[in-house]
């Protein structure tokens, strides 16, 4: 027989802004983190798109906090709970990925691939929000399973407008998974290969 202590319970939605915690006869379960406003995490390499996006987020009144990761090979660390991303209470699972598609070391396909063999990443909604237009990108990005794809706008009140449209309708479709996904060795193996 479980236990469970609801935080809040606010119209009938759970809400619960630290850890919840499971027991059954006794014995703990582990612990699940489920925010009230689950993180965004974006993979952007360049500096000035990275100032561009936290000066947005804030002036769109965006609640739920942003992450920045600086490459592919970050961002895959952060999802898959490798050091320094392995406490999920100060790095929790987002809710949302916001993906360039130019970076350094691992490029946001190869992300959008990573996630594809990750099955307890499939309700993980990633968005691609990059410079390229074109159709090759843009189709390459779809087939590998992102759900959007956004050029960045120029200028800061037009990408306060896409952020306003593009995070609730993303985060409300996502289902985040319980438990993190397993740690593996060597990130970049498994992409890449030897």
């Amino acid at each position: 027989m479980f236990h469970l202590s609801l935080p809040q319970i606010d119209n009938g939605v759970f809400t619960c802004s630290g850890p919840l915690t499971l027991s059954t006869a006794g014995q703990r379960l582990p612990r699940l983190i489920m925010p009230k406003h689950p993180a965004v995490l974006a993979a952007e390499d360049e500096e000035s798109d990275v100032f561009l996006l936290n000066m947005a987020f804030k002036q769109a009144g965006v609640p739920n906090p942003l992450t920045v990761v600086r490459d592919g090979e970050e961002a895959i660390a952060y999802l898959n709970g490798d050091a320094p991303y392995n406490d999920r209470s100060r790095h929790p699972l987002p809710g949302l990925l916001l993906l360039d598609l130019n970076m350094p070391r691992l490029n946001g396909f190869d992300v959008l691939s990573w996630l594809a063999s990750h099955p307890d990443l499939k309700n993980l909604p990633a968005v691609v929000l990059s410079s390229s237009a074109q159709d090759s990108d843009i189709a390459k990005a779809r087939t590998l399973g992102a759900v959007d794809y956004r050029v960045k706008p120029t200028g800061l009140n037009n990408l306060i407008t896409l952020l306003q449209e593009i995070v609730p309708r993303w985060l409300k479709s996502a289902g985040l998974p319980s438990s993190p996904p397993h740690a593996s060795p060597s990130v970049a193996a498994q992409i890449k290969g030897p």
